[in-house]
């Protein structure tokens, strides 16, 4: 956890009640499986949480919430099917994330083993590893990354566009967020960011990274165009790449 420490009660209090919500919305969802609004809502609380635990560090909180945000993510495609038993599994582990955040520090020592494999178990027709699949992507300058084929094909499916974005993020740049997580909060109002990642080698690797703030790579999704993504990162348009498929 870190340098972060300070971020992780804002976390966890906003986490919780986020769980609060989406725990009736899942036993809602039983008898109205077709509800693209409520798929949504749920499925951006998990992803919220997902991202957070992964920039904080908090392994088995992400583990978890990515697992359930992949069930999410497939429903939404309509590619499975919400039911009463897949609703059964989400809620037993929404209880063990609930358990985890509010015992942060030790979250790592929890044993999620039973959790993954009854949500594992919710593939059935599509096997967990079909999220294992990898695509290797164009970002420009012989540079390519991978991110997993089934999360890039919906998105695509969806009308969106995928970007990559390097910057540092620095607090007090930006009048509309005080904290990390509050920019992440905003940036997601336009978008999705797929992954997230604190990758202190772009400090070494480009001169314009001061290290005074945090360097961030990060796989953002949206339907709006390039300058705009930049405008809402604050970034130089250069700092935003479109990705394009390339072959595995």
């Amino acid at each position: 956890m870190g340098e972060f420490n300070d971020l992780i009660p804002e976390f966890v209090d906003e986490s919780l009640e986020h769980l609060k919500n989406i725990e009736k919305d899942i036993i809602i969802l039983e008898k109205r499986a077709t509800d693209n609004e409520l798929i949504n809502r749920v499925f951006r609380v998990v992803h919220s949480i997902k991202g957070g635990s992964s920039f904080l560090g908090l392994k088995n909180i992400e583990r978890l919430s990515h697992k359930m945000e992949d069930i999410f993510n497939m429903v939404r495609s309509n590619d499975l099917e919400f039911t009463s038993r897949i609703s059964s599994k989400l809620l037993k582990s929404i209880d063990k994330l609930r358990e985890m955040l509010e015992s942060s520090e030790e979250s790592d020592r929890f044993d999620i083993s039973a959790n993954l494999k009854a949500l594992d178990a919710c593939f059935i027709d599509t096997p967990p590893a079909v999220f294992s699949e990898k695509l290797k992507l164009d970002v420009g300058g012989g540079e390519t990354l991978e991110i997993d084929k089934y999360t890039f094909e919906s998105l695509k499916k969806r009308g969106n566009k995928i970007y990559h974005i390097q910057f540092e993020l620095k607090e007090g740049e930006n009048e509309n967020f005080s904290t990390p997580l509050e920019f992440f909060r905003e940036v997601e109002k336009m978008g999705e960011i797929v992954e997230r990642s604190v990758d202190m080698e772009l400090v070494l690797r480009d001169d314009s990274f001061t290290g005074e703030g945090i360097p961030l790579n990060i796989i953002y999704s949206s339907v709006l165009d390039k300058d705009i993504v930049a405008h809402i990162f604050g970034v130089e348009e250069r700092r935003v790449k479109e990705l394009k498929e390339d072959r595995l």
